[in-house]
């Protein structure tokens, strides 16, 4: 199971260890999970429950490095960006791991 394409952003972004905290989303359709690393890395994990792409604006995302599969990446390794400004686009289905720059 680990091997699937879906499991990647999670399995190398999300690890024993890391404390689950409060996170909040404006949107019924973007489920949001935020974590801190026992080294004090902040990461997000959100994951589309719609077949359409949204807007995902996070306040402190600049220099932010993510990791994401959605419909247009299919069964091929994870997208990765490093987002300029507050705001990436989240395609359909997509699951996107954020590692927030400190």
């Amino acid at each position: 199971m680990w091997g699937h394409p879906l499991c990647v952003p999670i399995a190398d972004n999300f690890r024993p260890g890391d404390k689950i905290v409060e996170a909040s989303s404006d949107s019924g359709y973007v489920m949001t999970q935020a974590f801190v690393s026992p080294s004090g890395e902040r990461k997000l994990l959100l994951v589309n429950k719609r077949d359409r792409e949204f807007e995902i604006s996070l306040p402190e995302a600049e220099g932010a490095k993510i990791e994401m599969i959605d419909l247009t990446t299919g069964s091929n390794p994870p997208a990765s960006i490093s987002i300029a400004g507050s705001t990436f686009k989240l395609g359909g289905f997509g699951v996107a791991a954020v590692t927030l720059a400190k």
